[in-house]
């Protein structure tokens, strides 16, 4: 029975030349593919992941390697935290950010060198209480 299902949900799956499992299904309409299962929405990469993997453990996310959001391929698809998720995203610079990480870099030492937050704002082109925020190490922690 398993197999028919997985069969069946594979029709709507275009291979990629990066090996990518590209959903051509229903989509959200933010990149990730849509089914349904028991009548309720599901994200496609989830269950692929269900399908082909196994059950999700409740609080964990399905991440994709490969970073499309449209890929259903068993193989790029791993089990995270949200904290796992978001540091993967940081990390490949996916966050929606005006900064890079080599910006972050030298923005903490700037104001470790005593320029301050004000005029390093105005310079990235961001707010003040993200120079703070960034210097405490409230937000880009990976790279302290």
């Amino acid at each position: 029975m398993r197999e028919m299902i997985g069969n069946k949900f594979l029709r709507k799956a275009t291979v990629s030349e990066s090996g990518c499992w590209l959903w051509i299904g229903a989509n959200k309409g933010n990149g990730y593919g849509m089914v349904r299962v028991n009548g309720k929405g599901m994200c496609a990469h989830r269950r692929a992941y269900e399908l082909f993997c196994g059950p999700i453990p409740a609080r964990l996310q399905v991440m994709h390697l490969c970073d499309n959001r449209g890929c259903v391929n068993p193989s790029h698809l791993r089990l995270g935290t949200p904290q796992d998720n978001t540091m993967d995203a940081c990390i490949k610079e996916r966050m929606w950010s005006k900064l890079t990480g080599a910006q972050v870099k030298e923005i903490r030492q700037r104001r470790k060198a005593g320029e301050q937050g004000k005029v390093l704002a105005k310079e990235f082109g961001v707010a003040a209480s993200n120079i703070s925020q960034i210097t405490r190490g409230d937000t880009w922690r990976y790279l302290s």
